[in-house]
């Protein structure tokens, strides 16, 4: 249990947290949770963070635990944008017409 290496198994967590100010320290960022999980090392994982304000930046970083409580060092940080969340507008005006040569799409 060193921290760094194996795989996270049972007792294991995930602290997550994030902000929309890109300044914010670790310790004082504005919205955290913390996940349990047991993965064997390298296994992709993925949180859908629900609740952002439309058109704006966020900040994120991770922390692991192992079973006995041992943190890894802080993640780099990561950014990510939301959208305006109003899908576009169906295409009602697409045309085709063939062209001087045929190409075959595989």
């Amino acid at each position: 249990d060193d921290g760094t290496t194996g795989d996270l198994t049972e007792g294991s967590k995930f602290l997550i947290k994030y902000s929309s100010v890109p300044s914010q320290a670790w310790d004082i960022m504005d919205y955290n949770w913390y996940v349990s999980t047991a993965v064997a090392r390298g296994t992709f994982s993925a949180h859908i963070v629900t609740g952002l304000m439309e058109e704006t930046s966020y900040y994120f970083y991770i922390k692991t635990a192992d079973e006995s409580g041992i943190w890894s060092p802080l993640s780099n940080k990561t950014t990510a944008y939301s959208v305006d969340g109003i899908a576009p507008d169906a295409v009602t005006d697409l045309d085709s017409s063939p062209g001087a040569q045929a190409e075959r799409f595989h």
